[in-house]
């Protein structure tokens, strides 16, 4: 790991500790930082030289088809979709439709499934918390709670806010 990396993975240590619970190989540091700070969209189309791309971070590993395992048909889409989508950006789609239709397509035909399953996948209700909890668990990652909100909010006046700075009075960095 470069040194650079090393040291955003130092400074985000605290931060994710008490609010993301951790940081692991498998969710980039990156991508986490970005999530939060609410810089990152996902890509909505795909050329063809960036299909690379697209088979570096939808690609189903052995590890991931062994949890996707006992799941059929739309639901078995459905969450293997949740679980990249959530390993490249660090949080889940806001809505279906959000996920572009070439990624839902290289999933599917990665598994055999037809991609129209992924429409009829159920983004309410009981199976898709219960999705969402498991991929948190698989990452290592936890919703978080108000504590956390608080816990992030004073690390951040400690580390991101400056009193003053030549003579000039600063609410943030």
């Amino acid at each position: 790991m470069d040194k650079e990396l090393e040291d955003i993975r130092s400074m985000l240590f605290p931060l994710c500790d008490s609010y993301i619970l951790r940081i692991n190989e498998k969710v980039p540091v990156l991508t986490i930082l970005g999530t939060f700070l609410g810089g990152i969209t996902m890509q909505q189309k795909w050329e063809m030289d960036e299909l690379v791309e697209l088979v570096e971070h939808f690609t189903l590993l052995p590890q991931e088809m062994e949890l996707i395992s006992n799941k059929t048909g739309t639901t078995r889409l459905g969450f293997a979709v949740l679980l990249k989508v959530f390993q490249h950006e660090a949080r889940f789609p806001i809505y279906k439709h959000e996920v572009p239709i070439a990624i839902v397509q290289y999933i599917a035909k990665q598994m055999k499934l037809e991609p129209s399953l992924y429409s009829r996948y159920n983004w309410s209700g009981r199976t898709i918390k219960y999705h969402r909890a498991q991929i948190r668990d698989f990452f290592g990652f936890r919703e978080g709670t108000v504590q956390d909100a608080k816990s992030i909010g004073s690390w951040l006046e400690r580390h991101a806010m400056r009193p003053e700075q030549n003579g000039v009075s600063t609410r943030y960095v």
